[in-house]
């Protein structure tokens, strides 16, 4: 009797996720799931700072924010830096990439057309920010991915992500949790919320 009722709670759980994911896909199938589909930042695992934005375009409010292949918003950044160049890299979390502002009114993007006024076009500002990212998470990106960048200044805001994460005192641990935690992102941004639901899909294909 008691694998019985086991196995019947087992099989109304999964019915019952079925048929939720079932009743999402077509809800949002018929309820403009494209546009919501395209209001949905997008992040890719990375081996060195657990997670990154993923290239591509994302349209919030008809404000399109573009992420270049580096994972950075805003337009690509050349490796080689130009003559005279001055740049100026932005870390840190939400707060700085300042994803509900549109793309010319970022406070990095404002802070670039000010230098620029003073000090003539050759500054840029880049804005290297992830949402949900930590400050070891933005001093590693610095250590594995703007070093190579010949930054001339380097600037971090960061406000509560470190107080979410590092009320822990296992580091090592911390860190190995991160690093799946940008693993989820991108399976649950790139699947999930990009309209495949594998099991519903495998089930009706």
């Amino acid at each position: 009797k008691v694998m019985k009722r086991a196995l019947a709670i087992v099989l109304a759980f999964v019915a019952a996720l079925l048929l939720g994911e079932g009743g999402a896909r077509l809800f949002f199938r018929h309820k403009d799931f494209p546009r919501w589909r395209a209001a949905v930042l997008r992040y890719r695992a990375d081996p060195c700072f657990g997670w990154k934005v993923a290239q591509g375009e994302c349209v919030r409010s008809l404000e399109t924010i573009r992420i270049n292949r580096l994972g950075f918003r805003g337009r690509m950044v050349p490796e080689r830096k130009g003559p005279r160049e001055i740049r100026i890299f932005v870390l840190g979390g939400s707060s700085a990439f300042n994803s509900n502002s549109p793309g010319g009114n970022t406070w990095p993007r404002l802070l670039e057309k000010r230098l620029q006024g003073r000090f003539g076009p050759s500054v840029r500002v880049v804005n290297a920010a992830t949402p949900g990212f930590t400050t070891h998470q933005s001093a590693l990106r610095l250590k594995c991915q703007l070093l190579r960048l010949s930054p001339d200044l380097v600037l971090v805001y960061h406000l509560w992500n470190d107080v979410k994460y590092f009320g822990k005192s296992d580091i090592p641990r911390l860190i190995r949790d991160l690093e799946a935690h940008g693993r989820f992102n991108e399976r649950s941004t790139l699947n999930v919320l990009t309209g495949r639901i594998p099991i519903f899909d495998e089930l009706t294909r």
